[in-house]
């Protein structure tokens, strides 16, 4: 597989090289700042406290417009935005003085935001089934409830708190550790994959980039021979088509000639053969008169002619 690499006859562009090992660097460099932030020696609560205390048996039944589509929970001290919808205040979040809502992507500056307090009076009349126990009441007194009966969740979230922190300080410089002994890995392999696959003589390079391109020259002067000869077969065939088609077209209009021609004798056969009839019938009738000439009476007497009358009458 090595010795195929090596041999091939594609060259591998400086440029994606390049690009390559500056990709490597920006997730290297992504990987550093994603710890940093991870592990910072900021407090964290786990999953099993939810976001102000505001989670319910019924949450099914509260009104979409009670939720807030950040954290999907009942809003907390509720603000309104440039654009009409609202977000808790502790779901804020701010990228250069701006957020962008969630529910129509409108950008609202920090100085657009405001408390509404008159939407927050309206929630408090809505009906709570604590997540806990079986109280039913208005959120008014829900946050009331939570800390009477439910107050020891306070001191399960400082307890992880504490555990999160120690865990977070000394977990923090193992994991540093191994990505930086990635690095390395990543770094020698790199290394090593350049110089396996990049010839480091520039002169090999140019010698196998011209030895390519004259196979390459050869190959399209062999593809424009054979090309040049499909032309002349088509050149040659098409002219011989023409030929035939002016035969044919000759043909057709001889054809054309001798069957008017063939007509015309035709009808003049026909005729001739009528006058040949009338002809006949003529000298017929010419025969019997000059045979059989018969004297016209006026007398009203009529004259017989009769031939042979010896043999007739027996005189020999």
């Amino acid at each position: 597989m090595v010795d195929h690499a090596i041999n091939s006859s594609r060259l591998i562009e400086r440029e994606t090289i390049n690009g390559v090992a500056s990709s490597i660097e920006q997730r290297i460099s992504a990987k550093r700042s994603n710890t940093n932030s991870c592990y910072s020696p900021e407090p964290k609560r786990l999953s099993i406290m939810t976001t102000h205390d505001y989670s319910v048996k019924n949450i099914g039944e509260i009104p979409s417009n009670y939720m807030c589509p950040y954290c999907k929970l009942i809003f907390h001290e509720p603000c309104q935005l440039n654009c009409g919808h609202r977000i808790c205040k502790s779901c804020i979040n701010f990228t250069n003085n701006e957020i962008t809502c969630l529910t129509c992507c409108e950008v609202s500056s920090k100085e657009n935001i405001r408390s509404d307090r008159g939407f927050y009076l309206d929630m408090q009349k809505q009906s709570i089934s604590c997540s806990i126990c079986t109280w039913i009441g208005s959120l008014a007194f829900y946050r009331k409830h939570i800390d009477q009966n439910h107050n020891y969740r306070e001191s399960i979230v400082t307890t992880t708190n504490v555990y999160t922190k120690q865990s977070d300080q000394s977990n923090r410089s193992k994991l540093v550790n191994n990505i930086e002994a990635r690095q390395e890995i990543i770094s020698d392999i790199f290394s090593s994959s350049c110089s396996i696959f990049l010839p480091q003589n520039s002169s090999m390079i140019n010698d196998q980039h011209c030895i390519r391109l004259s196979q390459i020259q050869e190959m399209i002067r062999s593809l424009s021979n054979q090309l040049n000869i499909l032309i002349n077969d088509q050149q040659s065939s098409h002219n011989v088509i023409r030929d035939s088609h002016t035969l044919l077209q000759t043909h057709a209009r001889n054809f054309s000639s001798l069957k008017v021609s063939s007509e015309t004798n035709i009808g003049l056969a026909n005729a001739l053969k009528i006058n040949y009839d009338l002809l006949a019938q003529e000298l017929w009738s010419i025969k019997r008169i000059v045979d059989d000439p018969i004297p016209t009476s006026y007398c009203g007497r009529y004259i017989w002619k009769i031939t042979n009358v010896q043999e007739r009458i027996g005189i020999y």
